[in-house]
């Protein structure tokens, strides 16, 4: 159930136990039912396997989707979604999801990687929270956005971002 965070001034989302089922599921069906979700989660340094990849995002698909009253896409892409994870109100969204607590950046590996009109950053804070930290506008991003000094991403910290995510749909 979402709720106004106020310490965090954000919207904050417990599961049900019956929408954390609904999360793995969605993961365990893009990862395609492999058995990789049994590969050790770094399996190289510090890399995720794409299971787990897919529960990252899925939390942060459902979180929005739960805030909006929306239905998380379940359709199953070869390649990824292109960037798109919603459409709402004639503008497309991504959902960018952190586990990390200290890294309320969003990033993004090339300023042609972020797709959609809009990309929310949402963050797992426990293993039924999420925050919906902040969101940007594709043109916020690339005018504000700083590389980053380890490679060659783009990053945005939340205080260049709205911080409620329902606020370019007020009407």
């Amino acid at each position: 159930m979402p709720i106004i965070d106020k310490v965090f001034n954000c919207v904050q989302v417990q599961f049900t136990y019956e929408e954390l089922v609904e999360i793995f599921t969605i993961a365990q069906e893009r990862n395609g039912n492999k058995t990789e979700k049994n590969v050790p989660s770094y399996v190289k340094g510090n890399e995720l396997t794409q299971y787990e990849k897919h529960i990252i995002g899925a939390y942060g698909e459902m979180a929005f989707a739960l805030h909006m009253k929306l239905e998380v896409d379940r359709t199953i892409f070869h390649k990824g979604d292109n960037g798109v994870d919603f459409t709402y109100k004639d503008k497309t969204i991504d959902i960018k999801t952190t586990t990390k607590n200290e890294e309320q950046q969003l990033t993004f590996k090339r300023i042609d990687k972020f797709k959609a009109d809009i990309a929310i950053l949402a963050q797992i804070v426990s293993p039924n929270c999420v925050r919906l930290l902040s969101c940007t506008t594709k043109e916020n991003f690339k005018r504000n956005a700083v590389q980053m000094y380890n490679n060659d991403s783009l990053s945005l910290g939340t205080n260049q971002m709205a911080r409620y995510v329902d606020w370019f749909w007020k009407d």
